[in-house]
């Protein structure tokens, strides 16, 4: 009934190599790909983030730059007053020559002080724009 019969092997004497050049191509384009992300990695950073970021900072400067301005700006809106107070205090009125002569009210408060300190110089000359005070027993123009 049964009987057994030899199994039969199969006989192919060659060898199909497709499937080991299917495998190299694949390892060759994951290289590849592997190098070109790696080359794109780089590419973005330099051509991308790195300008990115000096645009971000730069807009953070100009930022604290527009802020201190819009700061110092609404400091000085009263401007026109202090600068009519200026002008009364410090004489802007007066000649270059006159504005030479640096701290005149202390000068001047200095020479009276020192004149009033002598009990026996009790005048002064004058002379048009100048006066003259006896101080140190000799005269100071002034």
């Amino acid at each position: 009934m049964f009987r057994k019969t030899a199994s039969a092997y199969p006989t192919k004497t060659d060898m199909n190599f497709v499937h080991d050049d299917v495998a190299r191509s694949n390892r060759r384009a994951i290289i590849l790909f592997v190098i070109f992300m790696i080359f794109l990695f780089f590419f973005v950073q330099v051509a991308v983030i790195m300008p990115m970021n000096k645009i971000m900072q730069a807009e953070s400067e100009y930022n604290q730059l527009n802020e201190s301005y819009l700061k110092l700006q609404e400091s000085t809106s009263n401007y026109q007053e202090v600068q009519a107070e200026y002008d009364e205090i410090v004489g802007s009125y007066l000649t270059d020559d006159e504005k030479a002569c640096l701290n005149r009210p202390d000068i001047l408060l200095h020479i009276v002080n020192a004149y009033k300190s002598r009990p026996h110089h009790n005048s002064h000359d004058g002379c048009g724009d100048r006066t003259f005070y006896p101080v140190f027993r000799r005269k100071i123009k002034r």
